[in-house]
């Protein structure tokens, strides 16, 4: 066995010796981030793989890469097993290590799935996009019932401001092809009872309109 390392930092040397105690007691293969974790916290992120490392190279653990991940484990002494014993060992290694793969492309996926989720909209979000939905549809519904009643949807501002233009071509002939399509436009947002009342409103002959259209 490889002497250990001197260090000058009694903490770092303390929390190999710590995480060497709990990886022989435990005696399950661990990545970094799991010893932090079952530590909580008691040493940092960096200090874990710093005595990680320092152990294996002292050949207290050995350390075996999965994809991206690392897993360590603690060094067995196989001395007095039987080669029966070494093959049966050797094939739930492999069985193992095949679970741990599926288990890393597994943790990958998720991963992939919860970035997808991130870029989600909220709850919050959520319930605000649909409370601006329900005002937009409650004011189209309204919309849609003012045209049903037939009330009047040409405000008196914009008959003022169109009747110099009507009277001024009512006196000098029928209007001309771009009045009348404007004039259709505006027709096909009111409806039939209130149609009488823009020609009147206008002093439009209705029946001048259409024999121009006609032609």
């Amino acid at each position: 066995m490889v002497k250990r390392k001197a260090t000058n930092d009694g903490k770092e040397d303390e929390g190999e010796q710590m995480i060497l105690k709990y990886m022989k007691k435990v005696n399950r293969p661990y990545s970094a981030t799991d010893i932090f974790n079952n530590l909580h916290g008691k040493y940092s992120k960096p200090s874990v793989v710093r005595a990680l490392d320092s152990l294996t190279d002292q050949n207290e653990l050995f350390v075996k890469t999965y994809g991206k991940m690392q897993v360590y484990a603690v060094k067995q002494n196989i001395e007095g097993i039987k080669n029966e014993d070494l093959e049966g060992l050797q094939k739930q290694v492999t069985v193992l290590e095949g679970k741990m793969s599926n288990m890393v492309e597994d943790n990958r996926k998720l991963n992939h799935t919860l970035s997808d989720l991130k870029k989600e909209p909220t709850t919050e979000n959520a319930k605000a996009l649909l409370e601006k939905r329900k005002r937009e549809n409650a004011q189209m519904r309204e919309h849609l019932e003012t045209l049903k009643s037939g009330a009047v949807l040409v405000t008196q501002k914009i008959e003022r401001r169109m009747m110099p233009n009507m009277s001024y071509t009512e006196k000098n002939g029928a209007p001309g092809e771009n009045c009348l399509e404007i004039f259709s436009m505006l027709l096909q947002n009111t409806c039939q009872a209130n149609q009488q009342h823009l020609w009147k409103s206008l002093g439009l002959r209705k029946t001048r309109c259409l024999m121009k259209r006609t032609h």
